[in-house]
């Protein structure tokens, strides 16, 4: 990607005014690199005054705005710090007219990338048990008290559900709020989503007996747990 491209995507200048009004290293020599070896968010090494922040911004092709949403990962990071492993988040721009696009800035982790080998200080059964613990951690997280319970109390009611081939109308989806409180749905929340996938179906012909199979009559119905 070329220099120019790179600064279209995070200007530093345009940065530097922004970081010096969070109060970040403000004043100081600003510098910033692009890391050439994502595919979905570009991200950027960003230094000043001794400090070291990753910038995450979505890419410059338009997608949905939800499938990059910056400020629900800035929650999550902001959140999730409190209790498990992850980067802390030093602050987040939702203004997409700083550098183009809404972002956050992260701590910069020092780690290694694994692409094909695992390197020979990785292996063994103490990378296992900590990968095992951090799961643990994160399933044990108090997500009410860390501030991810739900808003509201509105929830989808008969799903999934299928959509017939030959129907031609709006497909909408039926809420319930559950909660004491009114909510108001407005456009652009995020309510549910919709998961396409193929439905199979089947031609019933009746028969006076089953051929033979290598399972026979072993295991319980569709478990075949013996």
């Amino acid at each position: 990607m070329s220099d120019d491209l790179a600064r279209r995507l995070c200007d530093p200048d345009r940065l530097a005014r922004w970081l010096d009004g969070e109060g970040l290293a403000a004043g100081l020599p600003l510098d910033v690199a692009r890391i050439t070896t994502g595919h979905s968010n570009e991200t950027f090494l960003v230094r000043r005054g001794g400090h070291e922040w990753i910038l995450r911004r979505p890419p410059r092709v338009p997608l949905a705005p939800t499938a990059h949403d910056m400020a629900r990962e800035a929650r999550l990071l902001r959140a999730l710090a409190t209790a498990v492993p992850a980067p802390r988040l030093a602050a987040a721009c939702l203004d997409p007219e700083v550098i183009g696009a809404p972002f956050h800035l992260t701590e910069r982790l020092d780690g290694v990338v694994v692409r094909e080998t695992l390197p020979a200080f990785l292996r063994g059964a103490a990378v296992g048990r900590a990968f095992m613990e951090a799961l643990a951690t994160l399933h044990a997280a108090d997500w009410g008290a860390i501030g991810l319970a739900a808003r509201t109390g509105v929830t989808v009611l008969n799903a999934p559900g299928t959509i017939d081939s030959d129907y031609r109308g709006e497909v909408q989806v039926l809420l319930v709020n559950l909660g004491s409180a009114p909510a108001h749905v407005r456009r652009g929340d995020r309510i549910a989503q919709l998961v396409v996938g193929p439905v199979a179906s089947v031609a019933w012909q009746e028969v006076a007996a089953l051929p033979d199979s290598i399972r026979g009559s072993g295991g319980f119905g569709s478990t075949d747990d013996r």
